[in-house]
């Protein structure tokens, strides 16, 4: 694997260069200060770019040089909502804050590569709330009802078949009930929506 670390912090390139080092024995590290300093994008499976305070031309070219062939993690130490805004409106791979150890590091890279994305939950429920959106409204109304029958603890088949959908789409429901929310498990499911209900949240 080739990753490409940009940042003009040399704290942060140290730091990360290391920590990728320790957990991927096969991965080859170019390390520069600017992306402007590269040559030959294409040639990185991951670009990770630390972005500076008000960055925003940093992060328009990493935006542009982005590919098919190339994951783009963002590193924003300074929680911008615009940054994250950019990063979400331009289908970036990952955007985090800072790392809280390797584990973290190797569960973040792990999703990006396997082609999910990442997206430092606090953050985004922070810009979310200043926006004032709520995760209701984001809701389809099949997904509403998955969520009432998977509280009260039914399994796919149950809601399958009081809901007439196949087992397929309960899942796709309850997946995309997860990543709304941004919750690991049916059981955070029901501990969020219990909560919720009885007025803890």
């Amino acid at each position: 694997m080739n990753m490409l670390i940009s940042s003009s912090s040399f704290i942060v390139r140290e730091f990360v260069s290391n920590i990728f080092s320790k957990i991927y024995k096969d991965i080859t590290l170019s390390i520069v200060k600017s992306i402007d300093e590269v040559k030959e994008i294409g040639m990185y499976d991951i670009l990770f770019i630390h972005i500076p305070y008000k960055g925003y031309s940093d992060l328009h070219k990493a935006i542009d040089v982005k590919s098919n062939y190339n994951k783009i993690i963002i590193l924003d130490s300074f929680k911008d909502f615009k940054i994250l805004e950019i990063c979400i409106e331009s289908n970036l791979d990952g955007y985090v804050t800072d790392f809280e150890d390797e584990y973290e590091v190797k569960y973040i890279l792990g999703k990006i590569i396997n082609g999910d994305k990442f997206y430092d939950s606090n953050v985004v429920n922070t810009a979310m709330g200043n926006k004032k959106i709520k995760n209701e409204y984001m809701l389809t109304s099949k997904e509403e009802e998955v969520i009432s029958e998977v509280i009260k603890g039914l399994a796919d088949r149950e809601i399958a078949n009081k809901l007439d959908i196949t087992e397929l789409d309960v899942k796709k429901h309850v997946n995309n009930i997860l990543m709304k929310f941004n919750l690991n498990s049916r059981k955070d499911i029901i501990i969020y929506f219990n909560n919720k209900q009885s007025g803890v949240m």
